[in-house]
Formats: structure tokens, sequence, C-alpha cells
């Protein structure tokens, strides 16, 4: 039997005790005659009872509604659980199918069940759990098939063998997880409007996809909006399949309208929270959901497991339709037109005008530990983060653990994700009788560039006590707000992220290149275009605005790069992207020349052999505007060796980079007026976007593409191209 398990979950993951207690409350177990051989699950979906018929007169057995099925794979997958599955029918190979022979099994098998310590659901009569001290284990019989599941990792490997033992039970292997992503479009009000926005299953923000280290998840997506798509699975390596990495026109052409794609998201040593996003023009606005990859079955986090997990993904909000908001910046060739709104889970929060209820809440106990997961998918800022009265302990970023430090805040750029563990544990003072129970978790800009528009506000949501102290009997319900640096703190931001380290563990190693063969030095500057002829420009000098890497504004072809990679198909790229910018200056000077500003329009890409040990110094400029660029490798994590302000010295820099315990990422921040040099081996063969997150700036021509070539053995080549990808 094969299982195609649909999983359509908002942000947030139900406990397996309130699961469960659904479970057990829900009459949800009916008795009725399968097929022995040809019921699947999805026939099972469209009828709640089979009707009298040849099956009826083959088998009878004891079958969970659809209900259970989805509240068992709910909970399996919400909490990083295998799915095992063993085939029943095997008992019964040389027996006679008969309705005593069933019942005569299943009274015997219930009994070695019940002797294991499991106990049975009273409406559910094939659904058994077993809870002790070391994990829960949870059991369904369906039809010709078990599936076993949970967190105990001993008692699901005694249980495989006993029933092998006592019935020959053939086991089948793990099951896998198909999830379906549904684009389409749906109405959302915020801020008093109503508008009509692309979605995930409706959801904004889209599903989280949960999974364990070193998971395969297939994801089905299915376009069913105006616009083509495609999606991209942030900070996911995907070894040696650039194919399902995403970016349109670098490793794919777009899934159009009334199609659909099926990718492969391959997850190799990422472990923590990652993100997905649509990677076509400016959709990842609202298109976008959480990662969470949890270590693998019987591993733990390199911390106290927290009480619950709270995601937090920071966004922005347009009142007017986004895909308008590119457009009409492109044809005027200046700024786009800045957000109206941030937001935390797709909420703007009580500060908005007309936005009071639209306000996320966020449940939490005295006296218990919890996980916020925090993703920056704002579309086109930094932003600082703080939780009102509360410190948060930084145990990750990017997938990657990290030495634990305290702060009363976090500057996050697009692109970055975060883990933070905060502690419920407000002072209890005995002495008073009135006390707070509600504290604003807040996010604003942080947005350092002089003379750049940005959306100047803040968004909000609430961390909410529901277990008071009961000395308390006046309980403040207006929420405390936090102390947040000011956008301008450029100060702030450069301590934050200089307390970043990798956790280097025995369980969590390192492996920083000490040496290097290639050092590329890629000097990231705002330029200006001339504005095509008969067109008015409304951009600086009347031109328009551009971006580029060692003056080089990456032109988008026309057909995708990895498959011209691929089939050497010639004039869609050229090879040339320089190892250094083709003119040295000071690049953070004031007053630079204006001939500085006009940058080459092409399709070039950087070609490195296959285990390369890299540097790469990203070098920020002061033309036109002096910004910070969050920079994105696709397809390689990096270490992030060294920091600093002005321009890079590559004889004096070096000899201050931590080679010890620098933090892993994928997203890495360049200062304003400064840089920032990342290494990595570039072991990972394949066609990968370089870029930075900032979406204007994307637009704009800041990025460029890294292939890094198939090494001498199998396992060091890309994998062949699926037969299925869509077509330019």
């Amino acid at each position: 039997m094969v299982l195609v398990i649909r999983l359509l979950f908002l942000a947030g993951s139900p406990s397996p005790e309130d699961a469960l207690d659904t479970l057990y409350h829900y009459p949800d177990c009916i008795r009725h005659p399968p097929a022995q051989y040809a019921l699947s699950l999805s026939s099972t979906y469209s009828q709640e009872f089979q009707d009298y018929g040849i099956d009826y007169e083959e088998t009878f057995a004891d079958v969970a509604k659809l209900t259970t099925v989805h509240i068992f794979f709910t909970i399996a997958a919400a909490h990083h659980w295998p799915l095992y599955q063993l085939d029943v029918t095997n008992v019964f190979l040389h027996e006679d199918l008969s309705e005593d022979a069933l019942h005569t099994w299943f009274e015997q098998f219930r009994s070695v069940v019940l002797a294991l310590g499991f106990t049975k659901s009273s409406p559910n009569y094939t659904f058994f759990t077993r809870q002790i001290p070391q994990g829960l284990t949870i059991l369904l019989l369906y039809v010709d098939d078990m599936v076993i599941s949970g967190d105990d990792v001993d008692t699901i490997l005694s249980l495989k063998q006993r029933l092998h033992t006592e019935f020959q039970m053939k086991g089948l292997g793990p099951l896998r997880y198909f999830l379906s992503l549904k684009i389409k479009e749906a109405n959302y009000t915020r801020l008093c409007e109503t508008k009509s926005i692309l979605t995930v299953n409706g959801q904004f923000p889209g599903p989280t996809i949960y999974a364990g280290k070193g998971d395969k998840v297939t994801v089905k997506v299915v376009n069913h909006a105006e616009y083509n798509i495609t999606l991209h699975w942030h900070g996911v390596d995907q070894p040696r399949n650039p194919w399902h990495d995403g970016p349109a026109y670098i490793t794919q052409c777009p899934v159009p309208p009334g199609s659909e794609f099926t990718y492969d998201i391959i997850l190799s040593e990422e472990e923590g929270t990652m993100w997905w996003h649509a990677h076509s023009d400016w959709d990842r606005a609202t298109v976008h959901g959480a990662i969470f990859v949890y270590p693998k079955l019987g591993s733990s986090f390199p911390f106290a497991k927290p009480h619950k997990e709270i995601p937090i993904i920071l966004g922005e909000w347009w009142k007017g339709n986004v895909s308008q908001v590119l457009v009409d910046a492109l044809r005027a060739g200046n700024d786009p037109n800045i957000s109206d709104a941030y937001t935390i889970n797709g909420q703007p929060g009580d500060l908005y005008v007309c936005s009071k209820p639209e306000t996320f809440i966020a449940q939490i106990e005295h006296g218990k530990t919890y996980l916020l997961r925090v993703i920056n998918a704002a579309v086109n800022n930094e932003l600082f983060f703080a939780v009102a009265g509360h410190r948060l302990t930084v145990v990750g970023t990017d997938a990657r653990y990290t030495k634990p430090f305290d702060t009363d805040f976090i500057m996050i750029t697009p692109g970055q994700t975060m883990d933070l563990l905060i502690e419920a544990n407000r002072p209890l003072n005995a002495s008073s009788s009135s006390s707070n129970n509600r504290y604003y978790m807040a996010a604003k800009p942080y947005a350092s560039a002089l003379g750049v528009k940005y959306d100047d506000t803040t968004t909000t949501a609430i961390l909410e006590y529901i277990t008071p102290p009961r000395n308390m009997t006046n309980i403040d319900s207006s929420p405390v707000f936090p102390s947040l640096p000011a956008n301008n703190d450029t100060d702030a931001p450069t301590t934050f992220t200089a307390q970043l380290r990798s956790l280097a563990s025995e369980d969590h190693p390192i492996d920083v290149p000490q040496t290097i063969d290639k050092r590329v030095i890629i000097a990231v500057a705002m330029n200006v275009l001339p504005c095509n002829e008969n067109n008015t420009c409304l951009g600086p000098f009347g031109n328009r605005i551009s971006a580029s890497l060692n003056n080089i504004s990456f032109e988008t072809p026309t057909i995708d790069i990895l498959d011209a990679y691929y089939h050497q198909i010639l004039r869609v790229y050229g090879e040339g992207f320089p190892s250094e910018p083709p003119l040295i200056y000071n690049f953070t000077g004031n007053n630079l020349p204006r001939f500085l500003l006009t940058p080459k329009k092409a399709t070039e890409v950087m070609m490195v052999e296959y285990n390369t040990s890299i540097e790469v110094v990203f070098q920020g400029t002061n033309q036109l505007a002096a910004e910070n660029h969050p920079m994105h490798l696709h397809g390689q994590s990096f270490y992030v060796v060294g920091r600093g302000f002005g321009n890079f010295d590559k004889e004096k820099d070096p000899q201050g980079y931590n080679l010890v315990d620098p933090p892993m990422e994928n997203t890495v921040g360049i200062p304003k007026s400064g840089w920032a040099a990342v290494r990595f081996r570039a072991n990972n063969p394949g066609v990968w976007f370089m870029h930075c997150h900032l979406e204007r700036h994307l637009t704009w021509g800041m990025d460029t593409v890294l292939i890094v070539k198939n090494g001498r053995t199998p396992e060091s080549k890309i994998l062949s191209r699926p037969m299925n990808m869509p077509q330019c």
C-alpha cells in the first residue's frame, strides 16, 4: 500500500497529548469489511462505509476512519517522528481469509500488544498507545497494513521484533511524507482593507514543513494562480540536486498556471529552522512558510528540550498589489513603494490603525522554557526583534547550532533564521497584589542607509501568561513594550553579530577551511543605468536604479542556466565573472566619481572546480548609497570568518579571522561601508544562485551564479535531470 499523506499545517504544532486526547474521545473506528488487497487510503477517503459486494465475502477487519488516520499522521509529522510500515497480509499468506480467522488473529494480536504495556482506545478498535517516561509509542492497524510511530526508540524496535517473531510480520521500511502545496489567490483583510493575495493552501503564511535531519521530503506544487511560480527551500543544501533548488531561470523554468511540479527536498547536515518561499518576482511577499528540521531519532537538542515551540515569521504587508509595486518601480526606474506594515505570523499587530484584532498571541505557562523559531521573511528590510521583560538565548542560526548567549534583542536580515530560547520567568512579586501577564514581542527596521526610504513602523505580537501567580489579584492586561535599538544604531547589530559562534562540539563538529585554494573579492554596489530612449526615469540623475556585483549587473536569461550547463547549450551565459573588482578604488570613500556608477549588463557566472576551498569577501561600497546587504548563497552553507568596516585588506584582515568556531550560515549581513568574509568547500556540484536578499537589490541585478563542476566519482556529480522539469 502506498500512503500519500497530505499534511496541511498552520504554523505551530499540536502536542501529542492534546492530539491523542482527541483520538481517545472521538468514536472514530467503524467495523466494515474492506478489500484485502485493492483498498487504498484514497478510496477510503471517498467513502465511510464499504458497499456489500465481492470484497465483503473476502475479508473482515476493524478499520479506522479518516479522522483517526489524519490525526495519527499529524502527530507524527508535527513531532518529527519516523513512520514504520509492517505488512499484515503476510500473516495470512497460507491461511483461509475467513471472518473467523481474522477475528481470532486480531484477538491474539491484541493480547500480545496489551501484554507489552500498550493501551487500546475504547472507541478506536485498532489504535494502541504506550506511554512511559522514556517516550510515547503509537500503533495503528489499517486493513492489511500497520503503522508504528513515536519518540520511544527502544519500544519501537522491540515491538517490531516481537511482531515479527509472533506473527511473521514483514517490515516494509519507513514511510515518506508527500506535502501538497496549492498556490492560489485568496482574499485577506489587513489594516481594514481587503485584497487578493497569493497563498499556499489558502494560508498566509503557508504550511510548516516538519522533517528530521537527513530526511527527504517530497512536495507537489500545484499552480492555481495566474502567474508563473517557483519555490525555493531556503538553507537546504540539496546535495547534488540543483534541479529542485527553485530560483526561476537559474535552476528551472517556472511552473506555469494550471500546471504542477514535484520537488524533492534532500536534507543533509541542516538541523534547526529554515524556510521555503517563492523565487519568482516578488511572490515571496506572501508565498512562504517555515521548515523545522529536528535531530535524528535517538539524538536530541544540544540544550534542554523546550516545553513548546513558537514560530515567529517576520514579514511585510502592502495595501496594494505587490506585483504592481514591482511593475511600477521597474517602469519608473526608481525605488519601489515601501510597505505599509510589518507582520508577525501574517498579522500587523495592534499598533497600526484598524489592526487591534490582527495581533498574534502566544500563550505560555510560568516556569516553562519555549523555543522561538524566528524567520525574517521581510522583502526589503533587516529587523530588530525583542520580547518585553525577557532575555533571549540564541542557540542557533540558519539551521546550525551556536554557542548559547543571552541578549535583549536580535538583529536578523531577510533570509536569516534564528533559534531562541525564552524562559517564562517573570518575577513573582509576593509583596504586590498586581502584576502584568502580557508582554509585547516587537520588530522594527534596522535602516542605516542615508536617503533610502523605508517603512518606519513597528509590528507587535503578544506573549501571554496563562498561569498567573495565585497571589496576584489585579492583573494589568496592558502589554509591556520592549526596548529596541534606534533604527540607525550601527553599534547594536555589530555587537550582536560578533557574539555568534558555532557550537563546534563533538556531536556537532565543524570543518572550517584553514587554508584556501581560491579567494574571490566581490564589490557589492548600487548603480544607475541610462534611461531607455523616449522614457522618463525617476531614478538618480534621471537614470534607472541598478545594482551590481563586481560591476556586472546580472541579466536573467530566458532559459534556465542549469539546463544550459547540463546540456552544454551555448550563448546562455558567460564564464567571465571576475575574481576581483575590475577597478580597485576607495570602495567606502566619499564623493566617488560618477563614472563608477554605470555597470555592465551581462549573465556572467563564476566557475569553480569540485572540492575547492574558497574564500569569498563581500566588499560593501558607498556608490550611490551605502547600505547593508544580506548576501545569500544557494547550495552551500559557509563559515563567516570575518567582518569589518572600511576596505578589506587582504594582508592584514585575515590575521584576525575566526577559524576556530565561526558561525555557519547561508545568509550573511555585510555591514554598511564594510566587508564580510566567508569560507567553504565547494563540494556540492551544481548551479547555485548568489544574491542579495533585499528583493529590490536582486531585481536590480545584485546577483550572480556559482557553478561547482562535477568531481571524478559518481557521488561527486550532479544527479541526472528529472524527466518532469517545466519548460520555458
